[in-house]
């Protein structure tokens, strides 16, 4: 008996022994073929102070998923291009998912690497908002111009307003979105050209303590010219300031809380262009889950509730409000879609009511 387990023991302490020569071995293989497949990232020198490089803030379990729709590689940022503010390298015409702090609204900044790369500062940008929730998934459609911008377009913001510097030709196209009380944003802009544009100011609101949505001040709107030529050293610069602002919720443009009842994942659209709670989108993805309720603006005072209208995979084509409600500057309209049908055979019912933004947004 003490034969046997004088066999045993040493069996044990034979094939743990044999295991740790084995992991030992193993992990020496790893580390060899590490640096044998070159996995251990050398950070180039121009990125070093770059945030998470070049991961950044890309998670899979993300909601915001920002498309590349260039044949090149493409980094983003948030507010401005700063290191601090990196979240991710978007490869050519693909797309990555990010994780930001949810509640809140973001300028998502995109750039081409290789222009930033020779140039840094002078890369040219597009820049696009965009809200970031744990349970409402966006898309985000970036396409920066392999373009040098040798004059800067500098904003400073004195207001508690975003403010959107928006083309004049009706294209929803912004040269820059710039945050509340955010100062000397510098946007590279090409020398010898003037370019006419349309200041914007969008109100953040709150929906049960939370940011839910942005709201474009009516009676706020400011046009203007921007030029960069030697006459100002190429460089142009706008205040983004509002004189005897009350900052009440009579002068909000009217807004929508839509909640979907119809058990299918719906797309909110005025007339023809598909909204988001921050406004009219264009090439984005913004959607609506079966039972959510969210926030829908990019409403005209006094046009009419029947331009509210969804589409979904599920049915054919536009389907817009029964319901006539003339839209109203300083209103909220809770709009209810149910459909007593069946999803075949579809009938809709709309339910609409008005409220004071005031009683709403708190």
């Amino acid at each position: 008996m003490k034969k046997l387990l004088s066999i045993l023991v040493l069996a044990v302490f034979g094939l743990s022994f044999t295991s740790c020569i084995f992991f030992h071995e193993n992990n020496t293989s790893n580390n060899s073929n590490n640096g044998n497949n070159n996995t251990t990232i050398t950070i180039p020198e121009q990125y070093k102070d770059f945030y998470n490089y070049p991961t950044g803030k890309q998670n899979s379990k993300g909601t915001l998923t920002l498309e590349n729709q260039i044949n090149s590689e493409v980094l983003v940022f948030t507010s401005t291009v700063e290191p601090q503010n990196y979240i991710g390298t978007i490869p050519a015409a693909s797309s990555i998912t990010v994780k930001l702090d949810a509640g809140k609204f973001y300028n998502i900044v995109a750039v081409q690497k290789e222009v930033y790369d020779e140039k840094k500062e002078q890369a040219a940008q597009t820049t696009k908002l965009a809200y970031y929730s744990d349970t409402q998934a966006y898309t985000v459609s970036v396409s920066p111009e392999n373009l040098v911008g040798d004059g800067k377009w500098i904003f400073n913001n004195s207001t508690n307003y975003w403010v959107s510097i928006e083309h004049t030709d009706g294209s929803g196209n912004t040269f820059a979105v710039i945050a509340p009380n955010a100062r000397r944003v510098v946007v590279p802009m090409k020398s010898g050209k003037t370019y006419d544009y349309k200041i914007v100011y969008k109100q953040e609101l709150k929906y049960n303590n939370v940011v839910m949505a942005l709201v474009d001040k009516s009676l706020k709107y400011q046009n203007d010219t921007a030029y960069f030529n030697t006459s100002n050293n190429f460089q142009f610069e706008t205040d983004l300031s509002l004189d005897n602002d009350t900052s009440t919720y009579n002068d909000l443009l009217p807004s929508v809380q839509f909640t979907n009842a119809t058990k299918k994942t719906l797309r909110i659209y005025n007339g023809n262009i598909q909204l988001s709670n921050f406004g009219e989108i264009n090439d984005e993805e913004y959607v609506l889950g079966a039972g959510d309720t969210a926030f829908f603006t990019g409403f005209k005072e006094n046009s009419s509730s029947t331009s509210l209208g969804i589409r979904s995979t599920a049915w054919d084509g536009l389907q817009s409000c029964t319901e006539d409600i003339t839209f109203e500057k300083g209103k909220v309209y809770l709009v209810t879609l149910k459909n007593l049908g069946t999803d075949e055979t579809p009938v809709f019912e709309w339910v609409v009511t008005e409220k004071n933004a005031i009683e709403v947004y708190k």
